[in-house]
Order: C-alpha cells, then structure tokens, then sequence
C-alpha cells in the first residue's frame, strides 16, 4: 500500500539517485521480504540471518520473476528492518520473526500501472534470492553440503519435522514479485496493528471454545493460507509415496502391470499404499526408501550455495 514519503525517506532515498528526487516523484509500498518460518521448500532462515539479510538488502533491486536483467528493474529497496511477534511461533516452536522492507519507484508512465497493480493486491508476493554459509539439518545439525546426513527434509523424526536451517548469510542479490512464493507469508502489505492481526493460537482457543467461529479478514486469509499449504504437502507426499511403491513393484515402468498397479494405487487413501509399499519391501526383502517432498536432488546440487526462498 502507498505510503506517504516523510523527509526522512525521502533522504534515505535519495541516497540510491543521482539527483535530489522531489516527494511527488517518489512511489513507495512496504513489503515483507521473507521470515523465520518454515517455507514449502523446507528450508527456514534462523532469526540472527533474518537481521544480517536487513543489512543486505539496503540498495538491492526488485525484479520479476528472478529475471535479472536491467529491464527488469522494477523497484529498489532503501529501508529494511526484523520485526519480532512474541506471541507468534514457527511452525516448530521458534519465536516468530518476519524481515520488512520500505521499497521505492519513480512515477513514470511505466510505472504508474505496476503502482495501480500494488494498491489492488494484484502485484503482492515476493521471494528473495541470496546466498547464505550455513545450511544446516534441523535434527542433527549435519552441514547439508559436505557432511550430510540421513534425515529427510519434510519427514518427521520423534515427532519434529525435518528441514533446514539457513543462517549466515554473505550475500543478497535481489528479490522479486513472483506468482507463488516460497513463503507464502511473503509480499507487500499494508500497516496493521497488533490488535488486527490474529495468530494461529488465537483460531485454536477459539475453536476450543466451541460454537460460531467468527473470522476476521485477516484471519481468514490466513487460515486459507495454511489450507493451501496443507493441501500441496499432502498432495506432493502422496505423489511421494505412489511413485515410491511402483518402485518396488514388480514389472518394467510403462508395463502393463505397472500401469494396471497405478490404477489401483490411486483408488487407495495414503496411508493404505504406505501399507502396500511395506508389505512390498517384507515380500522383496529390501526397504522402500522413505518418500520426501523436497526438490529433485539435481536441483538441490544447483542450488546449495543460493536460495531462492
């Protein structure tokens, strides 16, 4: 959302141009850029990243798409700061803390559209791309590239989550408006009040209390959200879990037997072709391995040393 530019901004601002720009030259929206959450890669930045990022992305460019090209340039960022919620946690149980950013563009006849799309929710979510030194296992802290480790991220050891945890960071390149990001809690956004805002606590106690439930609209953006989240998790294990079974089942891929076990399998719940694949390693005398619903692991190879979160 459009905010006023204060002298102060304007200064901050004019410290990226080559001329003094005047108040009514200047378009500026705040965006947030990225937080400490676990994101649907299965990567989370640990807090101390999140404020080392704030530094890093004073002056850097915002782009579409991850596009980088000078044609591309849409916005740059001139202030950056950590919010911290109290009341808020992770989904593992961290205290909640969120990277923002005051971002600015020149009026222009190009810009004035991408401005319009801003101010009505069309252009909001963002990702950002940087790299960082430390990729660390959330359940043993084994170094993802190098040492390694047996735990999958995305599964569940002792009833924790595994995924991985990103912190150091040396480097930040730009971030860009995109259609689906990472974070889904990533974009542009409006000021808001701690009173407005609602956590995922406050819609439990609610619910625990019983009767109507009476949602705000943020709240329900929220909880649309985390229903989106859920459901393309469930949907990526569950394609997780058939393409493991077909794995050790008996027939070439593409056979007919194969084809005809396929069919079958999608008539079943999840948790009945986690069966299938169990009572398939007993029978074979080999384990299935554990389905996972991180990225194909020639991509993860390609991106150690960069995330695009």
């Amino acid at each position: 959302m459009e905010q006023q530019v204060s002298r102060e901004e304007l200064e901050e601002i004019n410290r990226f141009t080559r001329r003094p720009l005047l108040p009514e030259e200047v378009y500026t929206f705040e965006v947030v850029l990225c937080n400490n959450d676990i994101d649907r890669d299965w990567e989370a930045f640990e807090a101390p990243a999140l404020h080392k990022l704030a530094s890093l992305f004073i002056g850097k460019t915002g782009i579409t798409d991850h596009e980088a090209k000078a044609a591309n340039q849409r916005a740059r960022i001139y202030r950056a700061w950590v919010e911290e919620e109290p009341d808020r946690l992770t989904a593992d149980g961290r205290p909640y803390a969120a990277l923002k950013a005051k971002a600015y563009m020149v009026r222009t006849a190009e810009t004035r559209d991408l401005a319009l799309e801003i101010d009505g929710g069309i252009k909001k979510e963002v990702s950002v791309g940087c790299a960082v030194g430390q990729a660390r296992c959330s359940v043993c802290g084994a170094q993802r590239k190098g040492e390694g480790c047996a735990h999958r991220p995305g599964q569940r050891y002792q009833g924790k989550v595994c995924f991985t945890l990103l912190g150091e960071p040396t480097d930040a390149y730009e971030w860009s408006f995109v259609a689906v990001p990472a974070q889904p809690g990533a974009g542009v956004v409006k000021h808001w009040s701690k009173k407005e805002e609602s956590s995922v606590e406050e819609l439990k106690k609610q619910l625990a209390a019983g009767g109507a439930l009476r949602l705000t609209e943020q709240q329900a953006a929220n909880l649309a959200l985390m229903l989106e989240r859920l459901e393309e998790e469930n949907q990526a294990y569950r394609r997780a879990v058939k393409a493991k079974v077909l794995g050790g089942a008996p027939g070439t891929p593409g056979s007919e037997e194969q084809t005809a076990f396929a069919h079958l399998l999608d008539k079943l719940e999840t948790r009945e072709m986690e069966l299938v694949g169990q009572l398939l390693e007993k029978a074979a005398g080999s384990a299935i391995e554990a389905p996972q619903t991180m990225v194909p692991q020639n991509v993860q190879a390609a991106r150690e040393g960069e995330f695009f979160i």
